[in-house]
């Protein structure tokens, strides 16, 4: 078992991810034919949110845009992570909560794999055999 966050939403077209964590990360084609290469069985599959999950991640896009719209996402150098990390945390729980979910609450049976959909999906997961 392989995974990758998906190049469409997590890097886009920079040669380098944005998370440090990952030397290269892969869209659903590039990831397959990667793996298809060394393997003779490729299973790929996507993980997509649930209902609760889609409240949660609606809430940080919300709040990701309310950011760039007041222009304050390009001061974010200038305050310490753990005060942005804080207050991202307040904002996209009452807004969450607003919606009658509370993300500390999410788990992994908010998410499902499934092989649909694969370019909607945020990580791609890959099962392979020799």
């Amino acid at each position: 078992m392989i995974s990758t966050p998906n190049k469409r939403w997590f890097s886009a077209d920079p040669a380098t991810p944005h998370n440090p964590y990952h030397v290269r990360e892969y869209y659903p084609g590039e990831f397959a034919g990667l793996l298809g290469a060394h393997f003779s069985d490729v299973r790929l599959m996507g993980q997509h949110e649930g209902a609760r999950a889609r409240v949660v991640r609606s809430a940080e896009r919300g709040y990701g845009r309310f950011l760039d719209g007041v222009g304050a996402r390009r001061l974010r150098r200038f305050v310490p992570l753990e005060l942005r990390a804080w207050i991202h945390g307040i904002v996209v729980g009452l807004a969450s909560r607003s919606r009658g979910v509370r993300p500390g609450e999410i788990a992994a049976s908010d998410y499902e794999f499934t092989p649909d959909n694969l370019d909607d999906a945020r990580v791609l997961l890959a099962v392979c055999r020799v």
